[in-house]
């Protein structure tokens, strides 16, 4: 790239990053007026995250299982746990 003298010089109220070969650059900005736009991808994790957590919390049960884990009632159904990651790892193998 040639440069003369009708290349603006780089503004210096921009953050700056440094490059591979130790160069600075301008990193770019949002668009003026309007906020970032997220991608596809980033919006349908977004959406998600959040109607799982707003679908599965039970703030209830929550503090339920919190009390007899603190007061040391709580117990682990192993056969409950054994049934399921089996089952999961039926579909896993199913999917290979």
């Amino acid at each position: 790239m040639k440069i003369n003298s009708n290349t603006p010089p780089l503004r210096s109220d921009l953050p700056t990053t440094a490059t591979a070969s130790g160069r600075t650059t301008n990193r770019a900005a949002a668009p003026q007026g309007g906020a970032a736009v997220p991608s596809g991808a980033a919006s349908a994790v977004s959406a998600v995250s959040t109607s799982a957590v707003s679908s599965d919390f039970n703030a209830q049960k929550v503090q339920s299982v919190g009390s007899a884990i603190a007061n040391g009632s709580y117990k682990v159904d192993s056969g409950a746990i054994a049934d399921k990651l089996l089952g999961h790892a039926g579909e896993l193998a199913k999917r290979k």
